[in-house]
């Protein structure tokens, strides 16, 4: 019915048009349409990135592909950041390769230590300590809550600081590393304000930025007087404008340093089971699958069940908000997103709307090209 209305409407305005021209007679042909009338090119990839970054106010990085076409674009994609807690990444991937070499054993369980509680996201450090889990429990805490207390008992599983960078330099990733454990993370504020709290122990770290929010009341009273005291000494709003000027500028101070395109690059990896085998590339897909931050940026407009979203937040409110993935279309499209900010100038919950609004645009225009065209 579309179709022959619309060629009805053609016949008519075609008679139209000879009806004029005889009346016309020979009167000369109309003007051409101006060029400003013609129609506009679609934007590219890049062009709907940089678009799509104007209305943030912070510092961006961004890369995304549409693994099913190749379609790629960046905007101050090899800008390194502060990664925060998306160099758990590289650990993640890591920790898979050693299972698959037989030289790690993701069943193997260990006994979560006082001295191994990490404050900060996650929930491993509100539990008393002796809990017995398995090291794929400590990844799936890694990446599904960002525990941190997870995070460094598996870096040091999959040989330390050190060791990690140089796997991940061999690797290809020269602009990627983890800068410090989150115990020194955590520790350099308080070193801040006097240099001699380097010495200061795990126990003595988690005391400081727990006390007073510990649940159980056993742990409260074995850490509450000596928290009190560093709290005291080295109050954390006479150094924070400090720490949070160096979270975005100092390379020093950042827990890892990456970029959007070779996290893009890992994270295609992770889906085409590159760095692994199909199985452990299954499993970590499932775990980025399970991450229970940042569902106000990408995943924000890009529901279930038309879209399954796969991704590793990095949060250092109010001045950091990261988030990576891979987002799954209901047609088997998988898009890879990498995006990455600092310095933040607006409010924290406006800027996680604009990354969400930003996977959302992305997605569009590329389902809507399903052939890069």
């Amino acid at each position: 019915m579309l179709i022959a209305r619309r060629r009805c409407s053609y016949v008519v305005a075609l008679a139209a048009m000879c009806l004029t021209s005889l009346m016309a007679g020979c009167q000369a042909p109309p003007d051409p349409v101006p060029a400003s009338a013609a129609p506009t090119a679609a934007p590219t990839l890049t062009e709907l990135l940089e678009h799509q970054l104007e209305p943030f106010h912070a510092r961006t990085g961004v890369y995304v592909k549409d693994l099913a076409t190749g379609q790629e674009a960046g905007v101050r994609a090899d800008q390194a950041f502060n990664s925060f807690s998306v160099i758990k990444l590289a650990i993640m991937v890591r920790a898979f390769q050693l299972s698959d070499a037989n030289t790690l054993n993701l069943d193997e369980r260990v006994e979560v230590r006082r001295q191994d509680l990490r404050d900060g996201s996650g929930m491993l450090y509100a539990f008393d300590p002796g809990l017995r889990v398995t090291l794929r429990d400590l990844l799936t805490q890694m990446i599904a809550t960002s525990d941190n207390t997870a995070t460094d008992m598996m870096l040091e599983r999959v040989g330390g600081l050190a060791a990690l960078n140089a796997w991940l330099k061999e690797a290809g990733y020269g602009s990627t590393r983890m800068v410090q454990s989150t115990l020194d993370f955590f520790r350099q504020p308080l070193m801040l304000v006097d240099p001699g709290n380097s010495s200061l122990s795990a126990e003595d770290v988690f005391a400081y930025w727990t006390t007073p929010y510990v649940i159980s009341p056993r742990r409260l009273a074995q850490q509450s007087d000596r928290g009190a005291a560093l709290q005291k000494a080295a109050p954390f709003a006479s150094i924070e404008k400090k720490v949070m000027s160096l979270w975005n500028d100092d390379p020093n101070y950042w827990l890892g340093s990456m970029t959007a395109r070779e996290t893009g690059r890992m994270l295609e990896g992770i889906q085409l089971g590159t760095f692994t085998s199909q199985e452990s590339s299954r499993q970590m897909g499932l775990m980025l699958g399970e991450q229970r931050a940042g569902q106000l940026r990408l995943p924000h407009y890009l529901s279930w069940p038309d879209y399954a979203v796969a991704h590793k937040t990095g949060d250092g409110p109010p001045v950091i908000a990261n988030d990576v993935g891979m987002v799954h279309a209901p047609n088997g499209r998988t898009i890879i997103i990498s995006f990455f900010s600092a310095a933040i100038a607006e409010p924290y919950a406006e800027h996680e709307d604009r990354i969400g609004r930003l996977a959302r645009a992305v997605v569009d225009y590329l389902v809507a090209n399903p052939t890069g065209t």
